[in-house]
């Protein structure tokens, strides 16, 4: 999609949220990070301008439903169409390289350890330049 989205509207972004209440709470402090940024927030990845999925490996099944996940994700419309996925939490602190080998859907990889990051991650998945309009001009990273 890489959209040029100056002077048009604000980027959605979209979150698929697996695992345990510990992503739960990740993908809370993702989407704050997103909102102070000025990203726009929505519930309905299928509509967004970019979707994250928060994967949890803590077990194999979890993993499995992971991957389900990221392949649901780069099926949607918007997705195929070049919204950028970005596959967060989890696999991509416990698989690294070989993830991003074989979950080539996925346009960037976003491990544990980096979520913070996930502003600066966001916009170059999406070829936009911080900050956005709209964000927080007093909130610190």
């Amino acid at each position: 999609m890489d959209a040029n989205f100056e002077g048009a509207r604000t980027p959605a972004v979209a979150f698929v949220t697996l695992g345990c209440a510990k992503n739960e709470a990740d993908t809370a402090r993702m989407r704050a990070r997103l909102a102070e940024a000025g990203f726009a927030l929505i519930d309905d990845p299928a509509r967004a301008d970019a979707v994250v999925v928060n994967t949890c490996s803590f077990i194999q099944s979890a993993t499995e439903e992971s991957i389900e996940a990221v392949f649901d994700a780069a099926g949607l419309p918007n997705v195929e169409a070049g919204a950028p996925l970005v596959v967060a939490g989890c696999m991509p602190a416990r698989y690294g390289d070989e993830l991003a080998d074989e979950l080539v859907e996925a346009r960037a990889f976003l491990p544990c350890s980096r979520e913070d990051d996930v502003a600066a991650v966001m916009a170059e998945a999406l070829g936009v330049e911080l900050p956005l309009p709209g964000a927080c001009a007093v909130c610190g990273p």
